[in-house]
């Protein structure tokens, strides 16, 4: 329910993660919050020898291949809603349309960056709501 309130008011994008678990953006994100004994070590580890970060690790691997996939996912939101002839009344549209007044003074870099903290704080926000 809140993923839902956060995703259409902050993205005008509906995701149905609760109803559709094989969504790739959801599969990513229960990927990347999954905490293991061993992932505790690992990221106490990597505190304090960063290099570690760049093996080839199954978990690294694992992180990397998640982080992909939540770039790959927002970069198709932000482009969706950039080719839309009329904005919607929703963050990122309202995000894009000042920065075309602006002449794109935000990279699309700096944009896809934006998307992907609207669906972090989404995320984190409602799974600390249902877990209470």
């Amino acid at each position: 329910m809140l993923t839902h309130v956060h995703t259409l008011v902050g993205l005008g994008y509906e995701f149905d993660t609760l109803h559709n678990a094989s969504d790739p953006l959801a599969q990513a994100y229960e990927r990347i919050s999954l905490l293991k004994p061993a992932s505790v070590i690992f990221r106490t580890a990597v505190a304090y020898l960063p290099f570690l970060a760049q093996l080839p690790f199954p978990r690294v691997l694992e992180l990397k291949s998640a982080r992909n996939q939540i770039i790959y996912e927002s970069t198709k939101i932000l482009r969706h809603k950039t080719s839309q002839l009329s904005p919607q009344k929703d963050v990122l549209s309202l995000m894009i349309a000042e920065n075309k007044k602006a002449a794109g003074k935000v990279t699309e870099q700096e944009m896809i960056d934006q998307v992907m903290t609207f669906l972090l704080a989404g995320h984190e926000s409602s799974s600390i709501s249902v877990c209470f």
